[in-house]
């Protein structure tokens, strides 16, 4: 199970850190603000992702997720807790 290290509140934007897995994983990283339904995901192979175009003063909520490749297949672990931030 992924987890997230750390969440920074930047001007307009987030910057998340998940705490790294072994094994040559790749992590999703999903946003939404917390009034909204459906969530934006984001994949990357760094344990750093920043998201950006963001509104100011609004809370998001983010939630990560650790998953492998294999043949073709992504095999997905469980998603982390949810975390709370207001964006600057």
């Amino acid at each position: 199970k992924a987890a997230i290290k750390y969440v920074k509140a930047g001007k307009k934007k987030l910057t998340v850190r998940v705490k790294k897995q072994a094994g040559g994983v790749k992590y999703m990283v999903s946003v939404k603000l917390k009034k909204a339904t459906s969530w934006t995901t984001n994949t990357t192979k760094k344990p750093v992702l920043t998201v950006k175009k963001l509104k100011s003063k609004k809370k998001y909520q983010v939630q990560v997720c650790a998953f492998k490749m294999v043949n073709g297949e992504a095999y997905c672990g469980k998603w982390s807790e949810v975390q709370t931030v207001k964006v600057k």
